[in-house]
């Protein structure tokens, strides 16, 4: 601070000698000294600046000199909260905020930079500020490359000319998005990965694992959800959890549980076995196995079939035109006694015995039908004789078609019709079937008593109609 005079000597110089104000006070030399020491005091030379404390972090309370321009350069004190805020009201005109919108972005460009528009609107040549859209939508030309660090000789980002950004990496290079210094998604080529797992790809090993294990894809193509697909093949498949999976092996589709085709079909599991399957035919099959071991051949039977034109198969059965319900061959008894477990219509050859034989007997008719319902045979027959033979005894005729039942209760009653035999058949002609076996009797019935039909009631051409029924 500059030390200012507060008595003129000049002045007491100038008066005549004995002039009581040409004389020097000591009050006035007390002044002149205190104002020395005050300007002394004040003097912020740079030694004194050099020499000063330190203090890195200002507080708002601490002080600063200033010399005030608009009153005569004195000095005054300014605090360190007011210069911040003096600062900051100066700096808002010049620069965006952190709340900053595009309307208020020309008060940071400026007279220099362009308004802000989409991203590679106009390169940054020109001196345009590039942001994001309203809307979050980014749009760039191809000609807006990445040159930081060496980074256009690896990727640039264009546009694709419908206004989308593109990252093209040239050839053996990788994209990669980074989240705290972990890669969360690449690229690399025509293959896609997250978390390390390629979810897009066009070579046949690609390989699909996303949520930890919920969405698995294999080398050859099979998917799981839930759980990693089996060794499928001839085919694609997609694995439900652990036991269950949908197979189309290019020429029918299968929903199967516990099972998978490697050639052969496979258990799964130790459980037991079962597919539904769509052949290229158009029917509707379904197939069973019991329980094995895993990972071992598994033998399935068919339990059902239907398709449009043909028969309902039911297990152990074959489909056959037409409508209806095709049953196996061989009975799959049911102790169930509200179910129906077997269905046939068949031909059978009845044969005539005397006394057990039939020694020269002949036939111009020899012809039966049958129908068989759940565990009763409802059948037919007719037989012409050309020549009776020389067997004699009781008449029995045999071959039905199925094997009576054991319980004598059970006998099934048969009713005939003769014609050309001899004079001694008289009376009503009737018959029975016998117990576990495949015959039945014929015998006579008159005057109240019944007798066995023998060989002399016949003639060479002898003529039998005949039905009844009988349980196996």
């Amino acid at each position: 601070m500059a030390y200012t005079k507060l008595t003129d000597f000049a002045v007491k110089d100038a008066l005549l000698t004995g002039n009581p104000a040409k004389v020097v006070r000591g009050t006035e030399l007390d002044a002149e000294f205190n104002a020395l020491a005050a300007a002394d005091a004040l003097n912020l030379s740079a030694a004194s600046i050099v020499a000063a404390t330190s203090k890195p972090t200002p507080i708002d309370a601490d002080l600063l000199p200033l010399v005030d321009s608009a009153a005569s350069n004195v000095l005054k004190k300014l605090t360190w909260a007011n210069l911040k805020a003096t600062l900051k009201t100066y700096f808002d005109t010049l620069y965006l905020g952190i709340s900053a919108t595009a309307a208020n972005a020309s008060q940071l460009l400026g007279a220099t930079w362009a308004s802000p528009g989409a991203i590679g609107s106009t390169t940054p040549s020109t001196g345009a500020f590039t942001t994001l859209s309203a809307s979050g939508i980014i749009s760039a030309p191809a000609s807006v490359s990445l040159t930081n660090a060496g980074l256009a000789t690896q990727a640039h980002i264009g546009g694709n000319g419908s206004g989308r950004v593109l990252i093209n990496a040239v050839a053996g290079k990788e994209v990669d998005l980074q989240v705290a210094g972990v890669t969360v998604l690449y690229a690399s080529g025509t293959t896609v990965g997250i978390n390390g797992n390629t979810i897009l790809g066009d070579a046949s090993t690609d390989t699909l694992n996303v949520g930890n294990g919920g969405l698995i894809k294999d080398a050859s193509g099979n998917l799981g959800i839930g759980g990693t697909p089996s060794a499928w093949t001839s085919g694609k498949a997609i694995s439900l959890y652990i036991t269950t999976a949908i197979f189309n092996d290019g020429t029918a589709g299968y929903y199967s549980n516990n099972l998978y085709f490697d050639g052969v079909w496979k258990y799964k599991t130790s459980a037991a076995a079962s597919i539904y399957a769509q052949p290229a035919s158009g029917s509707h099959e379904w197939y069973t196995a019991a329980a094995g071991a895993a990972d071992a051949s598994v033998t399935i039977t068919q339990s059902l079939a239907v398709g449009k034109g043909t028969t309902l198969a039911l297990e152990g059965a074959t489909s056959a035109a037409g409508t209806g319900i095709a049953f196996p061959a061989t009975q799959l008894a049911s102790s169930n006694a509200n179910t129906l477990d077997d269905y046939e219509e068949g031909v059978w050859t009845p044969t005539i015995l005397s006394g057990g034989a039939a020694v020269g007997r002949t036939y111009t008719v020899q012809s039966g039908r049958y129908t068989k319902i759940g565990n009763r045979v409802f059948f037919t027959g007719h037989i012409v004789l050309t020549a009776k033979g020389s067997s004699t005894g009781a008449l029995k005729v045999t071959s039905l078609p199925f094997t009576s039942n054991a319980i004598s209760d059970t006998l099934g009653a048969v009713t005939f019709r003769v014609s050309q035999s001899a004079a001694s058949l008289t009376g009503f002609i009737q018959g029975f079937t016998e117990v576990n076996g495949t015959a039945l009797f014929v015998e006579r019935f008159a005057s109240g008593a019944t007798a066995s039909v023998t060989d002399t009631d016949l003639t060479n051409i002898s003529t039998f109609i005949f039905s009844g029924q009988y349980f196996v």
